[in-house]
């Protein structure tokens, strides 16, 4: 009877194998645990994007009445409407910036509660996007014409893992740092600038659009009218926002909660951009109504939560895109200076409620001297 081989000899023989084994093993454990790290927000992994968002003198304690601003890129962005608002609301009120490119729901409600405990803020002013939430929880994964690494991406935050999207965003930022080092920020920056003032053309669009519309040239009109698959998504879409509502009870805070509207509900002429992008939509004229079903469905989230309320930015927008005044970018999905001024005049104006009494919040309005 022949004696059996150990595994200790095999591996001896294998050495490559056992490493590989190995290393598998210590990848998948550190995977792990970075994934419990996020879910849990034992570490405050977007401090990086709080200290861009927001003045260092804000950072540390204050006795002044505290605005936090939650969301996804509209708010990060540093020029955008949450500068407009500190601009109009002036010294006497502290403006803090929370935003982190790609949130929805579902990451906000993960850092909300270390933002409100750490600012103690009077209101909380939670920005949402019609645009893109829901499809960060429903992708168009496909294995034939998408990316593969992509494809990959996708279906692993479909599944509900943080980690990857917070690996992905940091390898954007990592990128960023390389172009700032290497003393190319200035040029990319020009080269942005340039971009943006250029005319509407699909070969300048931003390329992620112009992937996913190729895929699925419905996935605009499904997140809006909550079809294909999307009506499940925001179930757990509006289980997120449940929970951040909930975080703001519990710190004592009011929350104004506003959707930013994808430009093709503001004006046909972004319809008819994207649709040179190649999006289509079975029904173009239910864009024009007042709300989409992904509106509605949020104001209803937002109306059975004590102390919030729904803020609609969108007839501010669609009454400057009609005065002439283009409030998205030409070749970009987000808002230009302009669009993000006026949607700072419009969260300005509720914050001067008397029912929310700001202590003196109500200011200059936004650019204005």
């Amino acid at each position: 009877m022949e004696a059996r081989e150990s595994p200790r000899n095999r591996f001896a023989r294998s050495p490559r194998v056992t490493l590989l084994a190995v290393l598998v093993v210590l990848l998948a454990a550190m995977a792990g645990l970075l994934e419990l790290l996020v879910r849990t927000a034992a570490i405050d992994f977007f401090a990086p994007e709080l200290r861009r968002g927001t003045p260092a003198a804000d950072l540390g304690p204050s006795s002044l009445p505290t605005i936090l601003a939650l969301g996804d890129s509209f708010t990060a962005n540093p020029d955008g409407w949450v500068a407009c608002l500190r601009e109009g609301l002036g010294p006497a009120t502290r403006v803090v910036g929370s935003g982190v490119s790609g949130f929805t729901a579902r990451q906000i409600a993960r850092i909300a509660p270390r933002r409100v405990a750490r600012f103690a803020p009077r209101v909380v002013v939670l920005q949402l996007y019609a645009g893109n939430d829901l499809l960060e929880l429903k992708h168009p994964v496909d294995w034939r014409r998408g990316r593969p690494l992509r494809n990959l991406f996708w279906t692993l935050s479909d599944a509900g893992l943080e980690a990857p999207g917070l690996l992905n965003h940091r390898a954007g930022q990592l990128a960023a740092a390389v172009i700032r080092r290497t003393g190319r920020a200035r040029i990319t920056d020009a080269k942005r600038l340039a971009l943006e003032a250029r005319p509407f053309s699909p070969a300048l669009f931003t390329a992620r659009d112009r992937e996913l519309l190729s895929i699925d040239p419905f996935v605009l009109e499904r997140q809006l009218r909550l079809t294909g698959g999307m009506e499940e998504a925001f179930a757990r879409y509006g289980s997120g926002l449940r929970s951040i509502l909930d975080t703001c009870r519990a710190g004592g805070t009011r929350v104004l909660v506003f959707v930013v509207p994808h430009a093709v509900e503001v004006d046909p002429l972004y319809r008819k951009r994207f649709e040179a992008l190649g999006a289509r939509f079975e029904d173009p004229g239910a864009l024009e109504a007042p709300e989409s079903p992904f509106g509605l469905a949020v104001q209803g989230v937002v109306a059975s939560a004590p102390g919030a309320a729904f803020l609609d930015v969108k007839p501010a927008l669609r009454e400057a895109q009609r005065c002439g005044t283009a409030v998205y970018r030409n070749n970009d999905s987000h808002f230009s200076p302009e669009g993000d001024r006026v949607v700072a005049r419009v969260v300005l104006d509720a914050l001067s409620s008397p029912g929310l009494d700001l202590s003196g919040a109500a200011g200059k309005g936004p650019g204005e001297k």
